[in-house]
């Protein structure tokens, strides 16, 4: 005799003798009796005989008191790892994580060498030709006279003046071109792009620079013109912007008047972003600014007195004894009386680094730094 039953837990599985076909309820369920039950399927051990939505209840009370049981266990385990540790060391251990989360994004984003992939546009413009002009400081016949001061030859006159007074030791760089082409700069490894540096020496003999300064250091930010020897590679202003054009003519604006696209049409050969300009539109010295880099400071800047004539001056300081540098305002003080029209500051402080004929000129405060960019006056076989 078999039994056939409808059950609510699938762990019922009484048997009782019966009649035959005779129903009675056990434990509260229906349960009867047949003496044929060959065809009836075998009660399985699961619960799929349970009515439709009674059996998705159960399982899924079944499958919440699983994830329950997941939950307490990993919270079982979180205890086993920081229950021993007190409330300070768990603050430590996230301000460590979060400081080691910030070192890593400026590594990747400031230090490491990273090429910025920008496609240059080509300017374009009348070069400036001042053979005739300033041939009384060239060398009629082409020939190169050194000394440890200056440099002369058929195209380019450089003459060192450096001047101590009042605890400040500055270098002016007078220089006198006969091309706009003898005005160039150059980016450490020859690659425009952050985190790429090498020292101003370094880049200068590189590229056989007779004189050469650092130049806006546009590598340590994103924004900031950048025009190098007729290639645009970065349009977005930041501060002051210097142009320098194929004719010879230097000017300063400020982030608001400067222009881009007019910077182009008018034939920018050079135009760096860092400043502050030094002297107004009439060549008078600024008295005030609203500057970060106030103070007395090693400073370097470039200064313009007509096409074809400029110069470069290092200032040291930060050396009690030697320099202690100069101000924005005594810096375009120097550079009004020294005759210039337009002047423009450049990147300062360790930066601040001249060389003559591929060896450092001034005297460096620490020694200098690696740098992204140089100024220089170079011999050239193009053409003006």
């Amino acid at each position: 005799m078999g039994l056939f039953l409808f059950r609510k837990s699938p762990f019922f599985d009484k048997k009782t003798e019966q009649e035959p076909g005779y129903p009675r309820v056990e434990d509260g369920h229906m349960v009867f009796y047949r003496d044929d039950v060959s065809d009836l399927p075998d009660i399985p051990d699961d619960d799929t005989l349970l009515p439709q939505p009674q059996r998705e209840q159960e399982e899924g009370t079944g499958k919440a008191e699983a994830g329950k049981a997941a939950g307490r266990k990993k919270e079982k385990q979180r205890r086993k790892v920081y229950g021993l540790m007190p409330a300070w060391l768990v603050t430590s251990l996230d301000i460590i994580l979060l400081g080691a989360s910030l070192i890593t994004f400026a590594l990747f984003h400031h230090v490491l060498p990273k090429e910025m992939g920008f496609k240059g546009i080509q300017t374009y413009g009348e070069p400036g030709d001042w053979s005739e002009k300033w041939s009384e400081f060239f060398t009629s016949d082409g020939s190169v006279e050194i000394t440890d001061t200056s440099y002369r030859s058929g195209s380019i006159y450089v003459n060192m003046v450096t001047v101590s007074e009042n605890e400040v030791t500055y270098h002016i760089a007078d220089i006198y071109i006969a091309s706009i082409y003898n005005f160039k700069t150059a980016f450490a490894n020859d690659t425009y792009g952050r985190g790429f540096t090498q020292t101003t020496p370094t880049m200068a003999k590189n590229n056989n620079a007779i004189i050469a300064t650092n130049g806006d250091y546009y590598g340590f930010r994103e924004q900031g013109v950048v025009i190098r020897n007729g290639m645009v590679y970065r349009s977005e202003t930041w501060e002051d912007v210097c142009v320098l054009y194929y004719n010879g003519v230097m000017e300063t604006y400020s982030a608001e008047e400067f222009d881009i696209q007019q910077a182009i049409d008018g034939g920018a050969w050079q135009a760096w972003s860092f400043g502050p300009a030094l002297l107004d539109g009439e060549g008078n010295a600024i008295t005030s600014f609203d500057s970060s880099i106030e103070g007395l400071n090693p400073r370097c800047g470039l200064g313009y007195f007509e096409p074809g004539h400029y110069c470069l001056v290092a200032i040291d300081g930060r050396q009690t004894g030697h320099s202690v540098g100069m101000t924005l305002e005594e810096m375009a003080a120097l550079f009004e009386e020294i005759g210039c029209v337009a002047a423009y500051n450049m990147d300062g402080g360790k930066t601040a680094v001249m060389a003559f004929m591929g060896e450092v000129y001034n005297r460096p405060y620490e020694g200098g730094r690696k740098v992204s960019d140089i100024i220089f006056i170079a011999e050239t076989d193009e053409a003006a």
